[in-house]
């Protein structure tokens, strides 16, 4: 799941409030998420399963 936030909804609040925002549109803030901010908002990555994972394109050379 990735949401975009305002960065007024996030930065500089209560630790609390910001738990409830998270709950009250699905996330958990006591299991594992990635999140980026950017000048515009705060970006909030989270899998369903509990685990946040990123994947990232590997290249494997050939071994000579």
């Amino acid at each position: 799941m990735r949401l975009n936030f305002a960065l007024d909804q996030i930065l500089g609040r209560n630790p609390r409030e910001v738990s409830r925002l998270f709950r009250s549109v699905g996330l958990d803030p006591e299991r594992p998420y990635i999140a980026q901010i950017t000048l515009n908002s705060v970006i909030i990555e989270q899998e369903k399963n509990g685990r946040t994972e990123r994947h990232q394109a590997a290249v494997s050379a050939p071994d000579i």
